[in-house]
């Protein structure tokens, strides 16, 4: 869900929604979002359990189908469209930050020590994506790159000898 507008006034959002939500167009003529023939420029709905809100209707070039809905009834469909994508940015951002830095592995307890879980997660990803950004390379390889970099130093210098027993 992307929410819109300024925050202090009343929540603003875009969501998906599913081809079986119930909706009406009128007083007690409820239909599947799918039943509707749905105009480019969006139509205006009661979503059942919500109010009001518009629905567009976005076919892909493989004939998937997707819905939609918006409760800013103004919002056009190239409106839901650009802020739609900044949301998919969002997920990319969130997922890259869950794979790469382990942010929701925290098994502390403790509030203090689950915030610094979370803030070195982000500056660890942060950084990441500096070196991904400069290298031009995937966030895997960035961070295999940066752990080939600090065992190469480590071992230019080593602080602990190990012992290997062949016994």
């Amino acid at each position: 869900m992307a929410i819109l507008g300024n925050p202090s006034r009343s929540c603003q959002w875009i969501a998906p929604l599913q081809k079986n939500r119930i909706v009406s167009t009128a007083p007690k003529c409820y239909y599947h979002l799918e039943e509707l023939d749905i105009p480019e420029q969006g139509l205006v709905l009661h979503l059942k359990a919500y109010g009001f809100i518009k629905v567009f209707k976005k076919v892909s070039r493989n004939g998937d189908v997707e819905y939609r809905g918006t409760n800013d009834l103004n919002l056009s469909k190239l409106d839901v469209e650009s802020i739609y994508a900044k949301r998919w940015k969002i997920e990319e951002y969130h997922r890259g930050l869950k794979q790469q830095t382990g942010i929701a592995k925290c098994q502390s307890r403790l509030e203090r020590s689950q915030r610094n879980h979370i803030w070195c997660s982000i500056h660890a990803f942060l950084t990441l994506e500096l070196h991904r950004m400069k290298t031009n390379t995937s966030w895997h390889e960035a961070k295999l790159s940066i752990i080939r970099e600090a065992i190469h130093a480590y071992l230019l210098n080593l602080r602990y000898q190990l012992q290997l027993s062949t016994a």
